[in-house]
């Protein structure tokens, strides 16, 4: 679950990143970088985004639908 000063980060980063305003690269940085700003910590936000990355490939999350669409895919 996401903290709610992350996630309207976060949220608004993505935003300004699906308007073209902003590269991937310059997305996964912002948004820490903000919220660093935002609750007053000082941290290498490059970093930080590097670790979050690796952490996050270690975890699944099953999206609703998926399984029922995974089923339908493997009969085709």
């Amino acid at each position: 679950m996401q903290a709610p000063k992350y996630r309207n980060i976060n949220t608004q980063t993505w935003e300004s990143f699906e308007k073209g305003e902003m590269s991937k690269d310059e997305l996964q940085t912002i948004r820490f970088m903000r919220l660093f700003h935002n609750i007053g910590v000082q941290y290498d936000a490059t970093k930080f985004n590097k670790n979050y990355l690796h952490e996050l490939g270690k975890g699944a999350f099953l999206v609703d639908g998926a399984f029922e669409i995974c089923k339908k895919i493997k009969r085709i």
